[in-house]
């Protein structure tokens, strides 16, 4: 790992978050940051990272960047017990994998990757983001489970049919939806039935079709 590296687990050690970005010459994440026990945020975007590795005493990490790499397989973070946000844009990744153990999840952020399927997610029951833009999504499954979802998107996908919305219309507190530019959705009445199927949502691609003032609280049972 760069000198940065090793500088900060001199320098930081008993510090919240690390940061750096675009100087690490590392083939891989070769995280030599095992001194910094207390880290919750750690942020080492475009960085030519291949893999995820050497996370495993830093398990206070509650906010972890990895965008703008090269990393192909989401592995390595099962001792992450405390992981919130989990953001992963830019890579190589094709399959949602090794996130199932990480119940506290709340947001991934999975855009311009290229994954096909969003199978792999049905245990985290506490995930309210979920980002899939621009990747080559041809099926959504296994998130109707996910009863705290409030936002999906999943533009510029490759999307074929209304399959989509078995899933969506069984998330109670789903508010934005983003699934434009996805060939289901150039057809002329997408926008209105897409509103019709989903009665729970505030923003559709952006754009507010409902006031959310006027929507009843969801209740679960």
């Amino acid at each position: 790992m760069a000198s940065r590296i090793a500088d900060a687990a001199q320098t930081c050690e008993f510090k919240a978050s690390l940061g750096i970005r675009g100087d690490l010459a590392s083939s891989s994440c070769e995280l030599r940051i095992s001194k910094l026990v207390n880290l919750e945020y750690l942020e080492l975007g475009d960085n030519r990272i291949k893999k995820i590795e050497n996370l495993d005493t830093n398990c206070n990490i509650v906010r972890l960047f990895l965008g703008a790499n090269q990393i192909r397989k989401i592995e390595n973070l099962d001792n992450l017990k405390k992981i919130e946000v989990l953001s992963l844009p830019a890579n190589a990744i094709t399959v949602v994998e090794g996130v199932s153990s990480l119940s506290t999840l709340r947001e991934i952020y999975l855009a311009q990757n290229g994954v096909q399927s969003t199978s792999g997610l049905e245990n985290l029951s506490n995930l309210e983001i979920l980002d899939f833009n621009y990747n080559r999504l041809n099926k959504v499954q296994g998130i109707r489970h996910l009863k705290k979802l409030t936002d999906f998107w999943a533009k510029n996908n490759k999307l074929e049919d209304w399959q989509v919305f078995d899933e969506l219309v069984e998330l109670p507190y789903l508010n934005l939806v983003y699934l434009e530019n996805n060939p289901f959705s150039e057809v002329q009445d997408y926008r209105a039935k897409a509103i019709r199927l989903l009665p729970q949502i505030t923003r559709l691609d952006s754009t507010q079709c409902r006031d959310p003032s006027l929507l009843k609280a969801p209740v679960l049972v």
